[in-house]
C-alpha cells in the first residue's frame, strides 16, 4: 500500500498574504460594527436622557404649584382660626386675669373650646398660643412639649409683627420635624396680643399632595424638610409611624441645607436604596425642598433594550462572519492535515511489532508491514489479482473470518502457524470491517499478535494449578482460601466433608455465614479466625478450643489456624484456613485426664487429685485470709461385708454410700475416695461451725445408711 509524500508543514506565501487580508478584514468589520453601534446608542441615550429631564420638570412644576396652593390654603386656615369670633377678647381677658391674684381657669377652657371646632374640622394634632414676650400662654394637647422648638424664633417674629406664616422645623425632642402655621390673635380693637402657633397634619397633608401629583406620571414626589427628613411622599407602602425617621439620599440632604436646587440624570441611590434619577428644589415660602425621582431601569429601559439589541446582533454578525472564514481555512488546510495524517499513520504502522494488514472489499491484500514481513516470511511484492494467494495471505486473511467480519463488524479468534524455520506459533488475531456511508464494505484491516510464549506461560500455569488442587485434596486437613473480603474461593474435598457442602455451593459466599465457631466449653461464639488474621494482618492460631456447628446440628471438635496471603507488594490478597477435625482426640484426652484424677469405682476425686485441691485450699488460706474445713470418714463393718458377701458387694456398697455422701456436701466442695474404706472431704470457704453440722450430717448419713445384698441388710 503505497502513501503520497507529505506536503509542506507550512503555509505558502499566498496562504500568509490571504491570512493578512482576512484578519485586516475581520478588524475592519469590527470597527465598523463598534462604531454604528456607539454612534446609535449616542443618540437613543441623549433622546431618553432629554425624555426624562422634561418629565421630571413638568412634575416639579405642577408639584411646586400643588404645593404652593396647599401653603396658602393652610395659612387662611389658621387666620380663620384666629379669627374665630370672641377669641381675641377671651385670650386678652386669660392674659389679664393673669395678673390678678385671683386666676380664673375657665378663661383657658373657654380658649379651647373655641378653637376646639376648628380643630378638628381641620385634624391639626396640636397647638400653642405665645404671648407677646414669647413665652408659652397655653397648649394643647397636654401631650405637646409646653413650649415650641427654640428654632420658631424666626418664624415667631414675623408672626409677632402682624404677618402670618408658614415653616418646617425640628423638633427638640421628637424627630419628625414639625410643620406648623403662625396667625396673630388681634382682640375687638385690633390690637395683637398673641400667635397661634397651629402644627399641621404634615404627614397626611403631604402624604396626599405627592399621591394627587404622582396619579398622572411614573416618578415619585417627596417632599423633605431642612435637615432631609420626609415629610410625605407618594411612595407605595404605609407612611410612617410618629417618631420614626426617613430620610432622602445624602446628596439631596446635602443640598436642602444650602437651599440648592439640583438634577441628576446619572443615577443614585434613594433612601429605599433603589437607583433613581432625579430632580430636587428648596421652596422658600413655604420652606420645604420637593423632590420628584423616577426609577432609572424603567427610564432608561429603551437604552438597555436597544445596546442589549445592538451588542447581540453584532455578536451574532461576527460570529457568522468568524465561521465562515473558519470554514474556509479549514477547507484549505485540510488537505495538507490529510497529507502529514497519512504519514504519521504509515509511521506508527511500519514501527509497530504486531503484524498489520489491510484488505480491499474482495479480501485481497494490499498492505502488510515491516513487522508482519518479518514473521509470517512475506515477500515485498504482493500478488495480482487472479494469482495464486501467498500463504501468509490464507493465514491472515481467511474466507470464513473475512465473512464473520462482514456480519458482525468484527471478528476475534486464534490462529496457528508454522513459521519458514519450522516453528510453530500462537497468533491471536482481530479483524474489522470498515463500510462506507452507504453501508458497502469498504476494506478490512487486521492485527495480529504473537502470544505463544503467553499460551505457553498458560499451560505451565494450568499444570500446576492442577498439581496443587491434587495435593490440597490429598491431604487431610481441611482447606479453605477467601479473598481479602473473607468470601470464599475454593474448598478442599476434606473441607467440603466437614462442612457438609460443597465447593461449588459455598463459593461466593463470606467465611463468617459458612464456619461457625463456638467455645468447646463455654459455648460462646468465637469470631472467625480468617476475620481476624484479614484484619490484624498477622497468622491466627487456635486449639482445644474451637468447637465447628454445622448449620445441620453436627458439631466438630477442630484445631484451626488462618494465615493471610499477600502479593509481591506485601499486600493482602487473602486468607488460607485450615482445620482437622480433633473429636476422637480430645474425647479421648477428656476421658483420660478423668481417670486420672478420678476413682474409677465410685466416680469420686481420688487421692491424688484430693491431695492437689487441699494444697491449693492450704495456699488460698494464707494469701486470701479464709477458713477451709478437711474431714476424714472411715467405714466400720466394711471388712465384714467383703468377707461375707465378696468384694463385688463391698464395691457396690462403695458405689451406693459414695452417692449418698455426695447429695450432702456443696457443689463447690470436694468428696473423695482415698483408698479402701477411707473418703475425704474438703469444704472449701466454710466456717468451723457449719463445718461442724456438715461433718454431723455426714456421720448421719453413714449411721443410717442401710445396704442389702441377696436378701442380707447390713447397717
Amino acid at each position: 500500500m503505497e502513501f503520497p509524500p507529505p506536503s509542506p508543514s507550512h503555509p505558502g506565501a499566498s496562504d500568509r498574504l490571504l491570512s493578512g487580508v482576512a484578519r485586516g478584514g475581520i478588524v475592519l468589520f469590527l470597527c465598523g460594527v463598534a462604531a454604528a453601534a456607539w454612534w446609535t446608542l449616542t443618540r437613543i441615550d441623549q433622546a431618553v436622557r432629554d425624555t426624562a429631564q422634561h418629565n421630571l420638570t413638568t412634575v416639579m412644576a405642577s408639584a411646586r404649584e400643588a404645593t404652593r396652593h396647599w401653603g396658602t390654603r393652610q395659612q387662611a386656615m389658621a387666620a380663620a382660626l384666629t379669627a374665630t369670633r370672641g377669641l381675641g377678647d377671651t385670650v386678652a381677658r386669660l392674659l389679664a386675669n393673669e395678673l390678678t391674684l385671683r386666676p380664673r381657669p375657665q378663661l383657658a377652657d373657654a380658649v379651647r373650646h373655641l378653637l376646639d371646632s376648628g380643630v378638628r374640622e381641620h385634624g391639626i394634632p396640636g397647638y400653642w398660643i405665645i404671648r407677646v414676650d414669647e413665652t408659652t400662654l397655653l397648649h394643647w394637647p397636654d401631650s405637646l412639649p409646653p413650649s415650641p422648638p427654640a428654632r420658631m424664633r424666626d418664624a415667631l417674629d414675623k408672626a409677632l409683627d402682624g404677618l402670618p406664616a408658614l415653616g418646617t422645623f425640628p423638633a427638640d425632642i421628637d424627630p419628625t420635624p414639625l410643620l406648623c402655621a403662625f396667625a396673630p390673635i388681634r382682640d375687638q380693637h385690633g390690637e395683637m396680643v398673641a400667635v397661634l402657633v397651629l402644627e399641621l397634619p404634615a404627614r397626611r397633608e403631604l402624604a396626599a399632595l405627592a399621591e394627587e401629583t404622582h396619579v398622572h406620571s411614573m416618578s415619585e414626589v417627596h417632599f423633605f424638610a431642612a435637615d432631609g427628613h420626609v415629610l410625605g411622599a407618594s411612595s407605595a407602602g404605609p407612611p410612617p409611624r410618629r417618631g420614626s425617621v426617613v430620610a432622602m439620599a445624602p446628596r439631596i440632604t446635602k443640598a436642602s441645607t444650602e437651599r440648592g436646587t439640583g438634577l441628576d440624570l446619572d443615577g443614585y441611590a434613594n433612601h429605599e436604596g433603589r437607583r433613581v434619577i432625579g430632580i430636587w428644589e428648596w421652596d422658600d415660602q413655604l420652606d420645604i425642598g420637593i423632590a420628584v425621582e423616577t426609577d432609572a431601569r424603567s427610564a432608561y429601559h429603551v437604552v438597555d433594550t436597544a445596546r442589549s439589541a445592538l451588542f447581540g446582533g453584532a455578536s451574532l454578525t461576527f460570529l457568522l462572519f468568524v465561521a465562515a472564514l473558519a470554514a474556509v481555512t479549514q477547507s484549505r488546510r485540510r488537505a495538507h492535515a490529510m497529507s502529514a495524517l497519512q504519514r504519521r499513520l504509515a509511521a506508527v504502522l511500519e514501527s509497530t511489532t504486531d503484524p498489520v494488514c489491510f484488505a480491499d472489499a474482495t479480501g485481497h491484500a494490499i498492505y502488510l508491514n515491516d513487522a508482519g514481513r518479518s514473521l509470517l516470511g512475506a515477500g515485498t511484492e504482493f500478488p495480482l489479482r487472479g494469482q495464486a494467494v501467498p500463504p501468509w495471505a490464507r493465514v491472515l486473511l481467511r474466507i470464513e473470518a473475512l465473512s464473520a467480519a462482514a456480519r458482525d463488524g468484527n471478528w476475534a479468534g486464534e490462529t496457528s502457524i508454522l513459521t519458514a524455520d519450522a516453528r510453530e506459533l500462537t497468533l491471536s488475531q482481530v479483524i474489522i470491517c470498515h463500510r462506507r456511508a452507504d453501508g458497502a464494505v469498504d476494506f478490512y484491516s487486521t492485527i495480529a499478535r504473537d502470544i505463544t510464549e503467553r499460551k505457553q506461560l498458560e499451560r505451565r500455569l494450568s499444570e500446576e494449578k492442577e498439581r496443587a488442587e491434587v495435593t490440597l485434596g490429598s491431604i487431610g486437613d481441611a482447606v479453605v482460601r477467601t479473598d481479602a473480603r473473607g468470601v470464599i474461593e475454593y474448598l478442599n474435598p476434606v473441607a467440603e466433608q466437614l462442612l457438609g457442602c460443597r465447593n461449588a455451593d459455598l463459593s461466593g459466599r463470606p467465611i463468617s455465614t459458612v464456619v461457625t465457631l463456638v467455645h468447646e466449653t463455654t459455648r460462646e461464639p468465637i469470631e472467625n479466625p480468617v476475620e481476624t488474621c484479614l484484619r490484624e494482618k498477622r497468622v491466627v492460631g487456635r486449639s482445644n478450643l474451637s468447637l465447628l456447628v454445622r448449620p445441620d446440628g453436627r458439631e466438630f471438635a477442630i484445631d484451626d489456624s488462618a494465615s493471610p496471603v499477600t502479593n509481591n507488594d506485601h499486600e493482602i490478597i487473602g486468607a488460607v484456613l485450615v482445620f482437622h477435625d480433633v473429636s476422637r482426640a480430645r474425647t479421648l484426652a477428656r476421658q483420660l485426664a478423668h481417670q486420672a484424677s478420678h476413682d474409677h469405682l465410685t466416680g469420686l476425686v481420688n487421692r491424688h487429685e484430693f491431695e492437689r485441691r487441699v494444697g491449693r485450699a492450704l495456699t488460698r488460706a494464707q494469701q486470701e485470709a479464709v477458713t477451709h474445713a478437711l474431714c476424714f470418714l472411715d467405714l466400720d463393718q466394711f471388712k465384714v461385708v467383703n468377707d461375707t458377701c465378696g468384694h463385688v458387694a463391698g464395691d457396690e456398697l462403695l458405689r451406693q454410700l459414695a452417692s449418698a455422701l455426695q447429695k450432702k456436701v456443696r457443689r463447690r466442695d470436694t468428696l473423695a475416695r482415698l483408698g479402701g474404706d477411707e473418703f475425704g472431704v474438703l469444704l472449701e470457704h466454710c466456717p468451723p461451725g457449719q463445718a461442724t453440722r456438715v461433718a454431723h450430717d455426714l456421720l448421719e448419713t453413714v449411721q443410717e445408711f442401710r445396704f442389702v445384698w441377696e436378701g442380707k441388710p447390713f447397717a
